[in-house]
């Protein structure tokens, strides 16, 4: 169970590798590269490091009832990184978006979406994603065998 564990969590680091390296966006944690350790058979990813906390954080310690551009600024920036995802060809689907896969830098404030594990570029042979309960649109409920989809992202 424990190798099996390690594939997986390898083939998800592989993935977020294929994904990252071509994505350059404002809104998006930007990837520098990867080191890995062939003795311990780990591999790390270098990201831009993001100096803030992650979306539900931030808006419950920032963002009061009242401050209603400072939501509507961090909507904007997750909506703008979705439409440079989906707009991409092959078509690229998040797949876990939710808001601890969202980091906000305080001096803008500036929302980048992080964590790519899961998601796919949508080719012909790409495979159902997995997700947060909470945040899955109903269609990916119902049917976890589905082909992922952008509105999907829309929708979390």
């Amino acid at each position: 169970a424990k190798d099996s564990a390690s594939v997986e969590h390898l083939v998800a680091i592989a993935n977020e590798i294929r994904i990252l390296r071509h994505v350059r966006h404002p809104n998006i944690v930007l990837f520098h590269g990867a080191c890995v350790e062939l003795e311990r058979g780990e591999v790390m990813l270098v990201l831009e490091r993001v100096l803030g906390p992650d979306l539900q954080q931030y808006v419950a310690e920032h963002c009061s009832n009242a401050e209603v551009y400072c939501r509507f600024q961090l909507l904007l920036d997750v909506a703008c990184a979705l439409r440079y995802l989906h707009a991409q060809s092959p078509q690229v689907v998040h797949g876990d978006l939710k808001g601890t896969n969202i980091l906000v830098e305080p001096a803008g404030p500036r929302a980048k979406l992080v964590d790519f594990g899961l998601s796919r570029l949508l080719t012909k042979g790409m495979r159902p994603l997995g997700g947060t309960l909470d945040w899955m649109a109903p269609e990916v409920i119902v049917q976890r065998d589905a082909r992922p989809r952008a509105s999907a992202d829309v929708f979390s």
